[in-house]
């Protein structure tokens, strides 16, 4: 055992001394306290702090507000007047589902997956993750998509890790049907509906029985299992939400009867519709996840195009922008999701539509942020910009409801991920640069032919060669001698904020991790911008 000691202690003294690579992330992801100064911190809807300054300490919002004492030990960002969001959360993202475990427990009818939990199957997708993130959501409620009773839904982080922050949110249920062809029932609407209840009225029976079975196993038949029936008992008895997929106003009015049958805690995945059922629907007391996927302008240049469009279809054409509005003044819960969009970048532009069409924009951001954070079973973690919640921030330059608004970049617990990061980090002057216990002097300098710098300390200096400003990004190289290692020893580091970090390799190919603050005294007046 004692071997296996002695070879730890000589990996990790040989590790902070830069003699053994270190992990490719290891400067972006380990824990770190960040300062975001100069911003327009919206904590919750509705309430503005300017020139604001939020502390982030380990994945954690420490302190906000427009006083507050930035840690000695903290990264300094300016944030130059952007506006600063809790992180929006996408409240309905369809995930694959079909990859299931058969079982002796399962049903006789496979359109009855109730038992299935998504976080078991969810495998991201990394451009799906991107769009999402270059829209400012920094989680997402992932639904399973195959049956009727198609199983329970879950929260995740948009982060590379794709971390859970509730395994099970809700039951999800579609008023599915094959076609008359299909070998399984139900092969219609009212054998959908007639398939739901009997799934409701069996797993009444069958939570009963089980409890029956187990304080009397003496003359009692043995009841099978069925993992479905008993997730949909148990979702009942918990009071968890059922959440109905509905393709427009009247399949919203049959999810509100066998809701209202069974006594469900009734949810709706909206479907554009709701405007023209707003009284049925409030009485309904069902939570809304709302897609903005308006139609498309009708082509009417031509009277023979016009013929082909009825008033119902102009008329919601028209007011479909509205829908939103008319939930809203109905006092009805609801959040936004991107669900539907063939385009996501649509999102926000419908989103602006329906603002400039009157949909309030603490609204419109409550429905992004506190509103989802309250359903999904997360208010005292997410939602909010305030100590102690989750560091996941939305970061843009320009009011977001606006077209001219430009999301920067998100904060996922504490890690930043940028989508469309300026030109603004200025690596031009000295700074002041550590690497295996050495420090040094590197000096970066813009002239006719590109850039030019020079790695200095004490008698030593080396010219920088092969200069390359990428962004956020800055590498070099140096023709070393034994000071590293003979011959070409590369560096590379991302610029944020006033600091650089980043990677040596050396000439035989090892590595080690470099870091280095800006000297104020000597950097270009243009600095920093984030």
């Amino acid at each position: 055992m004692k071997q296996y000691q002695v070879l730890f202690l000589a990996i990790l003294i040989n590790f902070l001394q830069g003699q053994v690579a270190p992990p490719e992330d290891l400067h972006i992801n380990a824990p770190r306290t960040w300062a975001l100064t100069n911003g327009i911190i919206h904590t919750e809807p509705g309430k503005i702090i300017p020139n604001g300054t939020v502390i982030l300490r380990n994945g954690i919002i420490e302190a906000v507000g427009k006083k507050v004492k930035i840690p000695p030990e903290a990264t300094i960002i300016d944030l130059d007047s952007n506006h600063v969001y809790a992180g929006f959360i996408e409240s309905w993202l369809n995930v694959d589902s079909t990859k299931k475990n058969h079982s002796l427990r399962d049903h006789w009818n496979t359109n009855m997956a109730a038992y299935n939990k998504i976080v078991d199957y969810y495998e991201p997708d990394k451009k799906s993750i991107e769009e999402l993130r270059d829209l400012g959501f920094t989680t997402a409620h992932i639904i399973p998509q195959e049956g009727i009773f198609q199983g329970q839904s879950a929260l995740v982080h948009l982060n590379d890790q794709n971390q859970i922050v509730n395994h099970s949110v809700g039951q999800v249920i579609d008023f599915d049907f094959g076609g008359w062809r299909s070998k399984e029932y139900p092969t219609s609407l009212l054998g959908a509906i007639a398939f739901m209840r009997q799934g409701f009225y069996d797993a009444e029976w069958y939570g009963k029985a089980q409890k029956i079975q187990a304080s009397h196993p003496q003359n009692n038949e043995l009841v099978n299992e069925d993992r479905s029936l008993a997730a949909i008992w148990q979702g009942r008895q918990e009071n968890n939400p059922f959440i109905f997929r509905t393709k427009d106003d009247l399949y919203s009015l049959r999810a509100k009867k066998i809701a209202f049958e069974f006594d469900l805690n009734l949810w709706l995945k909206g479907n554009g519709y709701e405007y023209r059922r707003i009284n049925e629907i409030k009485s309904a007391r069902a939570f809304i996840i709302l897609p903005i996927n308006f139609p498309g302008k009708p082509h009417v240049a031509q009277e023979n195009e016009s013929l082909q469009y009825s008033t119902r279809q102009l008329k919601h054409w028209d007011i479909a922008p509205d829908n939103a509005l008319h939930l809203s003044e109905a006092d009805i819960d609801f959040s936004l999701t991107t669900a539907d969009l063939k385009d996501k970048k649509q999102f926000r532009i419908n989103l602006e539509k329906s603002v400039i069409r009157g949909f309030d924009e603490s609204k419109a951001l409550a429905a992004l942020t506190i509103i989802p954070a309250e359903k999904f079973g997360e208010s005292k973690r997410l939602g909010k910009i305030v100590p102690g919640f989750a560091a996941n921030l939305t970061i843009v330059d320009g009011n977001y409801f606006t077209e001219k608004g430009i999301v920067r970049s998100v904060w996922i617990n504490g890690n930043l991920y940028k989508t469309k990061p300026m030109r603004a980090e200025n690596p031009f002057g000295n700074w002041s640069v550590r690497e295996s216990g050495r420090s040094w002097t590197l000096s970066l300098k813009k002239n006719k032919h590109g850039f030019s710098g020079e790695l200095s300390r004490d008698s030593l200096l080396f010219d920088l060669e092969s200069i390359v400003l990428d962004q956020d990004r800055l590498s070099f190289t140096i023709e070393s001698d034994t000071v590293f290692q003979a011959g070409i020893t590369r560096f590379s580091g991302t610029i944020l904020g006033g600091t650089i970090q980043g990677k040596i390799v050396f000439a035989d190919g090892s590595a080690a991790v470099w870091e280095g603050q800006m000297d104020s005294t000597f950097a270009d007046t243009n600095n920093t911008k984030y």
